[in-house]
């Protein structure tokens, strides 16, 4: 019974621990890449890395999903390019995802929207 236990709150505190919910995170992001409304195309991929390095979901170049449900055909992506690896993962997450498992994966998955 105890072991049940400790893995159902496993199962709950795991993806809080690698996607830490910090509003701040999208916007340090922006402001590390300096990521704006007219570099959008040539930055966004970097600021995928930024979001995903954060959150521990790339870790040293290596994906890290092994928890994510309907994320296996994403785990072997690789790129010598952190950025364009980003990119590529962002991508197969949003093709493999439904759109409401994707969207709560972590809000900052989408491209950043400026007014």
């Amino acid at each position: 019974m105890n072991g049940l236990l400790v893995v159902t709150i496993l199962l709950i505190i795991g993806p809080l621990y690698v996607f830490p919910l910090q509003d701040d995170v999208k916007e340090e992001c922006i402001q590390e890449v300096g990521l704006n409304k007219e570099n959008l195309r040539s930055k966004v991929n970097c600021y995928f890395r930024c979001i995903f390095e954060r959150q521990n979901v790339i870790v040293n170049g290596t994906i890290n999903l092994f928890y994510i449900k309907g994320a296996k055909p994403c785990e072997d992506i690789q790129n010598d390019d952190p950025c364009r690896l980003a990119f590529l993962l962002q991508r197969c997450l949003k093709h493999n995802l439904s759109e409401e498992e994707f969207s709560l994966l972590a809000p900052y998955y989408h491209y950043p929207r400026f007014d």
